[in-house]
């Protein structure tokens, strides 16, 4: 090393200079010259041949850092960011959008896609009743939300209409009314099926019960003796109620529906919609 060189050639310096003075020696010899052989001095003990500075080291742990530091480019390091908490959603509101709202006290009904020709929607009791206007119950849903819904059961009534020249007549004896049967849901949603035209329910009454109900209609409606004659002779060879020029018409559907509210308390409430004729 550096220390070491310099240590060799002062040592070296001095051993001239007292071997000149043992000598006697003083007058001088000029100017030391460079590269002159005479005036090196080559020391060969190895006691003066030693390092006695220590090697200078460098932390590693320093180096690592900044090396690290230095090698990772500036754009790529990030501070850690919080992961963002999830915001809590909204509850779902039901009974939204187009359709039929009715608000009782412990729960409330909404019928998508119907319309009603009343207006209002709170019932302060445990039935409503609504006539149609527009849309279509069969494939619709009974969406109910409060309290806790146990059971939702459906019956309907049908008639029998004879739509004639001489106009439409509704024949009330052969109504004809269903069994309550069990919707099928999942505590807020009730699908509302069996009412279309394929599916419901009919008096099975014979040809003279179709002509006495038709002849009831036309005294209802006072017509004449040859109108009434009329009327009777179009379904002089029907045998079905759904042998035109007769038609199965669905009349009115009722729901019960049933659970427990908020306070754990039983309720049953009822909705009838009349269809228009």
């Amino acid at each position: 090393m550096k220390i070491s060189n310099l240590y060799i050639a002062i040592t070296a310096t001095i051993f001239v200079s007292l071997t000149a003075c043992k000598d006697g020696v003083t007058k001088s010899h000029g100017p030391i010259v460079l590269g002159d052989s005479a005036a090196i001095v080559t020391e060969t003990d190895a006691k003066y041949l030693e390092d006695f500075v220590n090697d200078i080291q460098q932390n590693t742990a320093d180096t690592t850092v900044a090396s690290t530091a230095a090698s990772t480019p500036k754009d790529t390091v990030q501070a850690e960011v919080p992961k963002e908490q999830p915001k809590p959603q909204p509850a779902v509101q039901a009974n939204k959008g187009n359709g039929l709202t009715v608000e009782f006290k412990d729960i409330t009904v909404f019928i998508p896609g119907i319309a009603s020709k009343t207006n209002s929607s709170k019932h302060s009791g445990n039935s409503a009743a609504y006539g149609l206007s527009g849309g279509e119950l069969n494939g619709s849903q009974l969406q109910i939300s409060g309290g806790t819904v146990q059971r939702v059961t459906q019956r309907y009534t049908t008639s029998v209409i004879l739509d004639d020249d001489l106009g439409t007549f509704i024949l009330e004896q052969l109504n004809h009314t269903s069994a309550w049967t069990q919707l099928k849901g999942n505590g807020s949603n009730y699908y509302l099926t069996g009412l279309d035209d394929r599916h419901l329910e009919h008096s099975n009454a014979s040809g003279n019960a179709i002509r006495t109900a038709v002849q009831r209609a036309a005294r209802a409606k006072r017509l004449s003796r040859k109108k009434e004659n009329e009327l009777l002779n179009s379904v002089r060879n029907v045998k079905t109620v759904n042998q035109k020029p007769l038609e199965v018409v669905l009349r009115t559907v009722v729901w019960q529906i049933e659970g427990k509210d908020a306070k754990g308390k039983n309720f049953r409430k009822e909705l009838r919609i009349d269809m228009p004729i």
